[in-house]
């Protein structure tokens, strides 16, 4: 099951639309949630206040349904619940093969960004996690490559598996980016230390799809965003529920979700 979260923004509705899109593409159900509840605070992120109305937070998933429903005629639960956003997320990642949030466009300050829900669902949920920015975009095809991000680290071979996985089931070139330090004057060691990178996790994670390599000098997440021009969907792996959360502020992954234009697909 796909679950995602509403609010009635247009961040939620934007992506609504695309989880829809995605539940009908995998043929599975989706569950639209709405929380009415606040979390006490980021560092204890299943502790809600009910401060809203079990009705209101149903009416809320009920238009977030209908919305879903204009996109894909397939089975939709809408969802209200009286506790906080990440706190409902992130327990409705147990049973979920992904969850959906929306996250506001550039130009917001970090600090608000870093508290925000979307990277608090992204840090504690047990399961794949999409972060849909900007406006709807097409899913992978032939004409939409993928692009995941590669560091070396298990997490990133977690996030080429997956990444092959769906560019397998879509048809969409795998795009495999490295990012490496040009220390010296030539950065031959440098790049030859990242194309090492990618052939090992493509050998770990048994790619067996057409994909091809990208590696240049420079910060990580700039690479990786730059290399996204044109794609469909940037795929990044997480360290593990509990090291990631520690992980996250200062992280590439942070900041890959802070600059892209388009979904961030964090894979566990």
């Amino acid at each position: 099951m796909v679950k995602v979260g509403y609010d009635g923004s247009s961040e939620s509705q934007v992506a609504v639309q695309w989880a829809a899109a995605v539940a009908r593409r995998r043929e599975v159900s989706l569950e639209v949630i709405s929380a009415t509840g606040v979390d006490v605070e980021p560092g204890v992120y299943r502790a809600g206040l009910a401060v809203g109305t079990r009705q209101r937070a149903q009416s809320i998933a009920e238009e977030g349904a209908a919305l879903a429903r204009e996109v894909a005629d397939i089975a939709i639960t809408p969802t209200g619940v009286e506790a906080g956003a990440v706190s409902s997320l992130v327990e409705a990642s147990e049973n979920a093969e992904l969850i959906v949030i929306g996250n506001r466009g550039l130009g917001r300050l970090r600090g608000v960004l870093l508290g925000s829900t979307a990277f608090s669902v992204v840090m504690h949920a047990v399961c794949n996690v999409a972060v849909v920015r900007g406006a709807l975009r097409p899913l992978p095809s032939p004409e939409r490559p993928i692009v995941v991000g590669v560091d070396g680290s298990p997490g990133s071979v977690i996030a080429v598996r997956e990444a092959a996985r769906l560019a397998g089931e879509t048809g969409a070139l795998l795009k495999l980016v490295s990012a490496y330090e040009q220390l010296t004057l030539s950065g031959v060691e440098r790049e030859s230390e990242a194309i090492d990178r990618v052939e090992r996790a493509i050998s770990q994670a048994q790619v067996g799809v057409e994909h091809e390599i990208i590696v240049a000098p420079g910060r990580p997440e700039r690479v990786i965003v730059e290399a996204a021009e044109g794609a469909s969907l940037i795929v990044l792996g997480a360290r593990g529920r509990g090291d990631f959360a520690r992980l996250l502020l200062g992280s590439v992954a942070r900041d890959v979700i802070h600059y892209a234009d388009r979904t961030v697909y964090i894979a566990r």
